[in-house]
């Protein structure tokens, strides 16, 4: 039996209008749409604290912190040396703009592994508690994204990325895309 988090569920229907394809017209001129749309623009016209965020993070790890805007807020970073037994390169980090979530992640660019499924290493817990020091500094109300809902679908939503198929929280939530 899949199991569902009710709160998640709240919001994401704020922003996701159920049962149509993101390539309707309908879809399009929907409440939930266009809600998004609004939620995009403030987090594009609020970045102050994610760009302190970073700055500190680059500042303290000597690394160039690349930002990207869109519902949420997301950074990455190269590694100065590969870290584990699949060589991470880079450590993304994800504040939602929907609700009081963050997720923070370490990834090969060779083998596309990641640790949202899994950390494998002490040096990679280091490094994430390490990015999680500092958001829950800047973001005090903001709690981990819970991974127990990583693959879950959400019933009625689809996904933009995938044919034919219902979007996962994490992708509602956070990031459609795994940088």
């Amino acid at each position: 039996m899949i199991r569902h988090n009710e709160k998640y569920l709240d919001t994401i229907y704020k922003y996701y209008p159920k049962d149509l394809d993101p390539g309707d017209q309908e879809y399009q001129e929907s409440a939930e749409y266009i809600a998004f749309l609004k939620l995009k623009e403030r987090c594009a016209s609020d970045n102050s604290l994610f760009g302190n965020l970073c700055k500190v993070i680059a500042e303290e790890r000597k690394v160039n912190v690349a930002e990207r805007i869109n519902f949420s807020y997301i950074a990455q970073f190269y590694l100065p040396e590969r870290i584990g037994y699949a060589k991470l390169d880079s450590c993304t980090f994800i504040i939602s703009g929907m609700e009081k979530v963050y997720s923070v992640y370490l990834r090969s660019d060779l083998t596309k592994v990641t640790t949202l499924e899994g950390i494998r290493s002490q040096g990679e817990l280091d490094l994430i508690n390490d990015i999680i020091k500092h958001i829950n500094r800047i973001y005090p109300d903001y709690v981990p994204f819970d991974m127990d809902f990583y693959h879950t679908r959400v019933p009625g939503i689809m996904s933009s990325g995938r044919y034919n198929d219902q979007s996962t929280y994490f992708e509602c939530l956070l990031s459609n895309t795994i940088y």
